[in-house]
């Protein structure tokens, strides 16, 4: 059977919980994070943040996926009707191949000159989220804008480089 990732709906902040716990049962995740460096004063401060706040990927190849509700962590499963919703594998591959060597997801670094207005219609041109369309929503930090994306079926909003996008 082909490879199949459900997405989970974790507790809010309980990402790693949840994923030790499915990693318990000897099921296979994926939970993408990024490292976000922020400014206080003169100090840089980095920590890491999951890419998809709440959510986590995990393998289910035989369509097994009820057991996810019962792990501690996990608020449920992103469903699509009756049948859970399910992340194509190759989505998955692309983020995976985003990874720096500490497991990190890449976004690339930016030129800060705004060429878009908040609210302006985008396209991702490059990266782990090429060819989706969003909404620009304005520099975050040194190096990232903010643009909103609908992932999953739901709004989320993504730091990427500003290089990464074009006018739709």
């Amino acid at each position: 059977m082909a490879e199949r990732w459900l997405v989970a709906l974790t507790q809010s902040r309980r990402e790693l919980w949840a994923a030790e716990n499915i990693d318990r049962l000897g099921a296979e995740f994926y939970f993408p994070k990024m490292q976000v460096i922020t400014k206080r004063g003169h100090l840089s401060i980095a920590s890491i943040e999951p890419l998809f706040p709440r959510h986590i990927f995990v393998r289910s190849d035989n369509g097994q996926w009820r057991f996810l509700t019962g792990v501690w962590g996990i608020a449920g499963v992103i469903m699509a009707g009756q049948q859970p919703g399910f992340m194509p594998a190759h989505e998955i591959h692309r983020l995976k191949a985003a990874e720096d060597q500490d497991g990190m997801v890449v976004l690339p670094d930016l030129d800060m000159s705004e060429r878009f207005k908040n609210g302006e219609a985008v396209r991702v041109n490059n990266g782990a989220f090429s060819g989706m369309n969003g909404i620009y929503q304005g520099v975050v930090a040194k190096d990232r804008v903010k643009v909103l994306l609908n992932v999953l079926g739901r709004k989320t909003t993504v730091l990427i480089a500003d290089s990464h996008i074009e006018a739709v």
